[in-house]
């Protein structure tokens, strides 16, 4: 599932409110994207009621070049992203610019359930890991 299912998944969610900050959890994927793919997978947030910051946590090089392809097109969409390699910094950096809660979610998302952090909300399938580093864009 692309971005758009995801951000639908998230507006599904009774506890969505407008204006939540997104982080995305791609730790395990194993899918690249082409630049042109980048661009066009950003396009649903431009119109989405969502925080304009988005963070993006990832495990290998591979995906951080990709999340800092992603941060570079953002702004075209009227969006801020970061990319992280730990989960704790991710949540921190999107805390700083609004009170909202956050969404967390990893493609392919289906149930939302909650995580014990407060003002945090989770997607199935993510897992935090303490002692990751800010991957630098």
């Amino acid at each position: 599932a692309g971005l758009a299912a995801v951000l639908q998944a998230a507006l599904r969610d009774s506890r969505f409110k407008r204006g939540m900050h997104l982080l995305f959890d791609n730790r395990d994927s194993e899918e690249g994207a082409s630049t042109s793919e980048i661009q066009t997978r950003l396009g649903p947030l431009a119109e989405a009621p969502v925080s304009r910051r988005c963070a993006i946590v990832v495990s290998d090089a591979l995906h951080s070049g990709l999340g800092r392809v992603a941060s570079g097109f953002a702004p075209a969409v009227g969006v801020e992203i970061a990319v992280y390699d730990d989960m704790t910094e991710a949540k921190d950096w999107l805390r700083e610019a609004l009170q909202h809660e956050i969404i967390i979610s990893e493609a392919p998302t289906t149930v939302p359930s909650e995580i014990p952090t407060s003002g945090v909300r989770r997607v199935a399938g993510t897992q935090e890991e303490p002692g990751r580093k800010r991957q630098k864009a």
